[in-house]
């Protein structure tokens, strides 16, 4: 048994792009270097998921966060205006 975390952006027609943790964490920490510059100066709906792993596989979601992150004109994210929420 693992936990692992999944973030997916969601695009403006409603299709699911998976983004690795390691390029949400550096674009989180607003490494220079790392940037989405194809949603530069826009609003992208995201979740994070928690899931529960068995034998690397997943069985259950122990959590679900959703909310938006604002992208600069650059591509790199306005953690000023990014505020996370989570379902009750």
């Amino acid at each position: 048994m693992g936990i692992n975390l999944r973030v997916f952006l969601v695009n403006d027609d409603d299709s699911i792009q998976c983004l690795p943790l390691t390029r949400y964490e550096k674009l989180i920490q607003r490494d220079p270097n790392e940037r989405l510059t194809q949603y530069a100066g826009k609003r992208v709906r995201y979740i994070l998921t928690v899931v529960d792993l068995l034998n690397r596989e997943p069985v259950e979601i122990l959590r679900i966060q959703y909310s938006y992150l604002f992208f600069d004109s650059e591509g790199l994210i306005n953690s000023a205006l990014c505020h996370s929420f989570s379902p009750i």
